[in-house]
């Protein structure tokens, strides 16, 4: 049994955002969601717009695991709205090559898994 008054854990936001993307790219996108949620409410500037276009994926992609195309289409739209403003390299991730991946799928209609390439 787990005392209730104890606070919960705490870790680093880069180590959230890492492990957000670890788990994108193992098509655990709920658990993906989760860990960068924790990072975007922390952030400010562009790295919090950033941070919810890549969650909005997330969960866009969330519904792509449940059959429903056109609410993870929707969702990538919004996505994409988000990282419209924004260039370069954030995160260890290329938002540019991210906004080409959205694109594509939207102009295609077709929203796809895929991976987020990330530098070590």
């Amino acid at each position: 049994m787990r005392e209730l008054d104890t606070p919960p854990l705490e870790i680093d936001e880069t180590q959230a955002i890492h492990e957000g993307l670890v788990f994108f790219n193992d098509e655990r996108y709920w658990e993906s969601h989760e860990a960068l949620e924790y990072a975007w409410r922390r952030a400010s500037g562009p790295e919090k717009e950033i941070l919810q276009g890549i969650i909005l994926i997330a969960a866009a992609l969330v519904h792509l695991q449940k059959n429903d195309s056109a609410v993870a289409l929707s969702i990538m739209i919004r996505a994409n709205d988000k990282l419209s403003n924004h260039r370069g390299e954030r995160f260890g991730i290329s938002v540019d090559n991210l906004r080409v991946t959205l694109s594509r799928m939207i102009v295609e209609k077709q929203p796809k898994f895929f991976r987020i390439d990330v530098k070590s």
